[in-house]
């Protein structure tokens, strides 16, 4: 069962409903977000606009149980050293002409034969920290368990099968961009970027029910970055 892209309308309650609670309305937008945690989440309703009607109360006391089922331990990251160097060297220029001046790392052999290949042709220095300390892991590093977690909250929140676990890492990267991240001193990445913040108003939770109205044919027709959001039947 291979997932198709269309353009769903989602039938769904919207959150400026009279009926439901605060409580209730801050427990769905956490759901919407990715299941962010507390204080992630109260500093957004502390600084975008479309977040301000909630308080930091309608959210801290309640449990979430696939916050303490999906977080409750990491799992292992594999990767290729050089390849993903590559990979974000050509993504950071394709968004804007920057350069990696800094790689750090937690002393792995790779990226000391890393650090040999990139120096001469990318200019950048590789910095090491002590092995199997993760409290002097650099940022982007530390980022990967919490993007692991928000992947495995949103599936099992949904309900939904493994083989979307890359659906699921996409747009948990995606929705981290958009929170609040404290060595940005509470601001977003996004907004670091385009000094605005993200709109929340198209934001659907991952997994919800949806109903397509629009003709495939017409779907494909479109450029992949207007075919809307990702749909997968299970049948």
């Amino acid at each position: 069962m291979t997932p198709q892209l269309f353009h769903p309308i989602a039938l769904l309650a919207s959150w400026r409903t009279p009926k439901l609670s605060r409580a209730s309305l801050a427990r769905l937008w956490q759901r919407l977000l990715g299941h962010p945690g507390v204080d992630a989440f109260n500093q957004m309703t502390n600084t975008n606009p479309e977040l301000m009607f909630l308080k930091s109360k309608h959210l801290r006391g309640q449990l979430c149980e696939t916050c303490a089922y999906a977080k409750s331990k990491r799992s292992p990251f594999d990767s290729s050293a050089m390849s993903i160097f590559k990979h974000d060297v050509s993504e950071l220029r394709h968004s804007s002409p920057m350069d990696i001046g800094t790689l750090q790392s937690d002393n792995p052999k790779e990226y000391e034969k890393l650090g040999h290949i990139i120096k001469p042709k990318y200019n950048t220095q590789v910095a090491f920290s002590n092995a199997y300390s993760p409290q002097q892991n650099a940022v982007a590093e530390r980022r990967l368990g919490i993007v692991v977690q928000k992947m495995r909250a949103m599936l099992i929140e949904g309900a939904l099968p493994k083989f979307l676990w890359a659906l699921a890492l996409d747009y948990a990267s995606w929705l981290i961009n958009i929170s609040p991240s404290a060595s940005n001193k509470g601001v977003s990445p996004y907004h670091v970027v385009v000094k605005r913040h993200s709109s929340l108003g198209h934001i659907k939770t991952f997994g919800c029910t949806a109903f397509v109205h629009i003709q495939r044919a017409i779907i494909q027709a479109r450029p992949p970055c207007r075919q809307g959001h990702v749909c997968d039947s299970p049948t």
